[in-house]
């Protein structure tokens, strides 16, 4: 089915032709009569002037093509792309993990932790910034306002955990010494940031399964819900600890029972899919009979 857009180009290009060819058409004619030369020069500017506007609907035309494919790349973009930036952090995590065990390593590991927890900020940077625009660009559907996109908030809390990690290394570790405020300046903002998110996405959800009716049903992407909100208490408490933020701590606790009142109701529905019907094991000897 053609585009609106590209209609509208096509008639705004073939009207100007119009109007400038017809227009011209009868000055030419009336000009041959009079001054051969002047004749000549109204057809080398007709001629000009249909170029031009073919030009014009040619580059409209291709910036329409370009938008389409711009769309259908960003209707791509989803919440499971952020596990970059969880892969990043768990590295970073593993580094910063390892050095009281190999404390000679410690020149090298407490490097190469935040590098990876550089390298995983600046890829949820860039990946929010995808995801925020296909929200504003793209229509949202609720099948694709999926639950990984709870990987928005566990993204910014297992980045905040790995921060935290880094900043309760030894402070006379050089790489510690040099990044310390970054780190926790930084670590508070997605922080904040993720917990932003959590009443945004709990909106979200309401107006998937009530406004718009999706079933509420098994699906192993509820998992990804799971996660973040077990990430997020543990990073809350870990981070309120090494930054001395006393607020966090009760609020970890909170956050907790409801990871885990999460991970029941999800194992729940998984044990409920999994389980056969009464119905179907009295009927299955008489089936095979």
């Amino acid at each position: 089915m053609p585009d609106a857009r590209d209609e509208d180009v096509q008639t705004v290009g073939t009207v100007g032709v119009g109007r400038y060819t017809e227009g011209d058409r009868v000055d030419v004619g009336q000009d041959r009569d009079r001054d051969p030369h002047r004749a000549t020069d109204r057809n080398a500017r007709m001629q000009r002037g249909q170029a031009a506007a073919g030009d014009v609907q040619r580059t409209a035309r291709a910036g329409n093509v370009g938008r389409h494919g711009l769309d259908q790349r960003l209707a791509e973009t989803e919440g499971t792309w952020l596990l970059w930036v969880v892969g990043a952090q768990s590295l970073s995590l593993t580094a910063s993990t390892l050095i009281p065990a190999w404390r000679w390593q410690s020149p090298l590991l407490a490097p190469v932790a935040l590098g990876l927890w550089s390298l995983g900020l600046v890829l949820y940077l860039l990946l929010v910034a995808l995801i925020l625009l296909r929200w504003l660009t793209v229509p949202m559907t609720p099948q694709t306002l999926g639950p990984p996109y709870w990987i928005l908030m566990g993204a910014t809390a297992i980045t905040v955990l790995a921060g935290a990690k880094i900043l309760d290394l030894p402070a006379a570790t050089p790489a510690v010494r040099a990044t310390a405020g970054f780190v926790e300046g930084f670590g508070f903002t997605l922080w904040a940031f993720g917990t932003w998110w959590i009443p945004l996405l709990i909106v979200l959800g309401f107006w998937r399964h009530v406004r718009h009716h999706w079933p509420l049903a098994y699906d192993p992407a509820l998992w990804s819900v799971v996660f973040p909100l077990g990430m997020y208490s543990v990073s809350t408490l870990v981070f309120g600890q090494v930054a001395r933020l006393a607020f966090m701590t009760p609020l970890a606790r909170f956050m907790l029972w409801v990871a885990v009142a999460a991970w029941v109701l999800v194992a729940a529905a998984f044990v409920v899919r999994l389980a056969p019907w009464p119905g179907v094991l009295s009927r299955g000897p008489q089936a095979g009979r």
